[in-house]
């Protein structure tokens, strides 16, 4: 329990980040007696463990980010002893107008500089979030110009966050609200939208200081967002483009998203009614999963597909949970295959007010096979805080994943009770490679007439390393949930034995427009 605890109680939107053994979470509290307050005071909470997430530290606030106005939407990025955390600030009492501020550590989160704040409002801000990439740190942020119409702007950092560069426009929205998939590989960014142009992409290289052209995929304005992934020089962009209820095709770069091939169809599912949301996308070397939230007549169910092929080709749908009311599901690719973590809506009857009430539930399960198949899911907590708000964030480094979500108490009624922020760890899986054995050597036949020599030695195989004992859950829930869960395929996947890299293409790139240099001035934040 990660929870500041009294005067203070969790209120949403946790965020999670892991670097190495350090382990960096980001909490947006309001003050207990503010709960019912028209005009509540949020207050931004920091735990940092330095163990691998198995102890946290004392909860921490940034300086004079205490007692003024209202913290929401916290996101929080770590590379090596640098912590960088950003906030949406709203005014006491003027919760609409504000801005885009940013702490930053560089002692692993033990202690913070002044907030700066980096971008101002007097429309409204939000949902900033922290991208961490090779060398920089990338803040983008939604700036609302009008109720209907926003844009998403950047700011960049490759000092650590001591300074960061003129704020530019990334991606425009003009009309309605803003939807973007933000992927990081090395020194590039890419970037996926949909607005009334179509679906469209960017790449932003070089660090943040170029800004390449804005590629527009498909003129469809589908409202749904594209999902874009990342993996070295490896781009996916994923999208909807006609029938606005399936993530149907598949676009693949070889290049770091200088050029993309032909859209790949993604197969659908027998017994799906056409209307699939929450679609997540990762890649791995050459393994890319994308997952999705299928309706049947029977209710909602996460699906899985997997290309191992660098999107060449997705095999058949693999289902692993039973259809309901799923809420979301997120993805964490491993060593050996995948995590996927999602939520779960469920109904129960409290006598204390004699009806039936929402409560929602995670689960997390772990495929070992490449996406094959899934493991039993694990039950790690229930009556999620705020369904659209407070859904469990997943971060992984190296063989663990590390898993936060904010709860609530039960107290006569669902929903009803002080608020916690849980933090759960995995066990780590297994990556080390299985070693090679040591051929044996063969005796020469011996020469007639001559004595037959004695060896000194004999080269034996390597016995390779024996899996470890499955690790039995710490933690066993109370009361078994009421879903029996059976990851099955609709259709017999196919076993990849090995997993063969492809070679990189050779083609020439097309040549793009010319790319627009970022402005150089900078903004210095005092250490």
């Amino acid at each position: 329990n990660l929870s500041d605890g009294p005067p203070y109680t969790a209120w949403g939107n946790p965020a999670v980040a892991a670097d190495g053994d350090h382990v960096y979470v980001a909490l947006e509290t309001v003050r207990t007696a503010d709960v019912s307050s028209v005009d509540p005071i949020f207050d931004l909470v920091i735990r940092a463990s330095q163990d691998g997430g198995i102890t946290f530290g004392a909860p921490i606030k940034p300086p004079s980010a205490a007692d003024v106005g209202a913290h929401f939407y916290p996101s929080i990025g770590a590379s090596g002893s640098t912590v960088v955390v950003a906030w949406q600030h709203a005014t006491s009492g003027v919760p609409a107008a504000g801005g885009i501020w940013v702490a930053v550590s560089h002692d692993y989160g033990i202690t913070f500089a002044d907030p700066a704040l980096l971008h101002s409002s007097t429309y409204s801000t939000g949902f900033a979030e922290v991208v961490v990439g090779d060398g920089a740190f990338y803040l983008l942020w939604t700036d609302f110009v009008t109720s209907t119409s926003s844009r998403y702007m950047m700011r960049t950092s490759t000092d650590a966050g001591f300074t960061w560069s003129t704020a530019v426009i990334v991606a425009d929205f003009p009309g309605h609200r803003p939807n973007l998939s933000v992927a990081v590989s090395g020194t590039n960014l890419h970037l996926g939208w949909d607005n009334l142009s179509g679906y469209s992409y960017r790449r932003i290289s070089n660090r943040g200081a170029t800004l390449g052209p804005v590629r527009v995929f498909d003129p469809t304005y589908g409202g749904t967002t594209p999902f874009v992934a990342a993996s070295g020089d490896d781009v996916y962009y994923a999208m909807d483009p006609a029938t606005n209820t399936f993530v149907t095709s598949v676009r693949h770069s070889a290049d770091g998203g200088l050029t993309f091939g032909a859209p790949v169809l993604v197969p659908n599912s027998p017994g799906t009614l056409g209307n699939a949301r929450f679609v997540e996308l990762a890649a791995s070397g050459a393994d890319v999963y994308l997952g999705r939230v299928s309706s049947t007549s029977a209710g909602a169910r996460v699906e899985v597909l997997t290309s191992h092929d660098r999107g060449a080709a997705f095999g058949a749908p693999v289902v692993i949970t039973p259809p309901g009311n799923v809420l979301g599901v997120t993805f964490s690719p491993t060593c050996d295959g995948l995590r996927a973590m999602w939520s779960w809506r469920s109904f129960i009857r409290l006598p204390s007010i004699g009806s039936y009430n929402s409560e929602e539930e995670a689960y997390i399960s772990t495929s070992h096979d490449g996406g094959a198949s899934f493991g039993q899911p694990y039950w790690l907590g229930t009556n999620l805080q705020r369904q659209f708000y407070g859904l469990p964030r997943l971060a992984t480094t190296g063989p663990v994943a590390h898993v936060i979500w904010i709860s609530k108490l039960r107290a006569g009624v669902v929903g009803i009770g002080p608020a916690n922020a849980f933090m759960a760890r995995t066990s780590p899986n297994d990556c080390s490679p299985t070693p090679t054995p040591t051929a044996t050597a063969t005796p020469t036949a011996p020469v007639a007439g001559t004595s037959t020599p004695t060896p000194t030695a004999t080269a034996t195989g390597v016995a390779t390393s024996t899996p470890t004992a499955t690790p039995t859950a710490a933690a066993v829930p109370t009361s078994t949930p009421t879903p029996t869960w059976t990851a099955t395929s609709t259709a017999t996947p196919t076993p990849t034995a090995t997993r063969t890299p492809t070679a990189t293409s050779t083609a020439t790139p097309t040549a793009l427009p010319t790319d627009t240099a970022v402005p150089s001035a900078t903004v210095t934040q005092t250490p």
